[in-house]
C-alpha cells in the first residue's frame, strides 16, 4: 500500500467535492451523498509532505472516506469525484 501525505488528502478532498466545514476552526470536511448521507474528515494540521502511517491512512479510507486506494488515487490522478453507491439507513 501507497501511504498518503497530507497534501494527497487535500488534493482527495478537492477532486472528490468536499466542501469545509465552516461550523469549527479545524480544517474538518464533509461530502453529503445522493442519499442525504453526510461523509465528515478532519485534515490534520501537520506539514503537506507529512506522510500518514499506513495503519491511519487505510482507517481514513474505510471509515472516513468510504473509499478504496485505488479509488483515492484514481480521484487525485482524474479529478473526478468518486462514485459511492448509495446505502439504506440503517435505522
Amino acid at each position: 500500500m501507497k501511504t498518503a501525505s497530507w497534501a494527497d488528502l487535500r488534493a482527495f478532498f478537492r477532486a472528490d467535492e468536499w466542501t469545509p466545514d465552516r461550523t469549527t476552526g479545524d480544517q474538518q470536511f464533509e461530502k453529503t451523498l445522493p442519499g442525504g448521507r453526510v461523509l465528515r474528515s478532519k485534515r490534520s494540521m501537520g506539514k503537506d509532505d507529512d506522510a500518514l502511517s499506513k495503519d491511519l491512512f487505510k482507517w481514513i479510507l474505510r471509515v472516513q472516506l468510504e473509499v478504496s486506494e485505488e479509488g483515492f488515487w484514481n480521484a487525485i490522478r482524474t479529478s473526478r469525484s468518486h462514485y459511492r453507491p448509495s446505502r439504506p439507513d440503517s435505522g
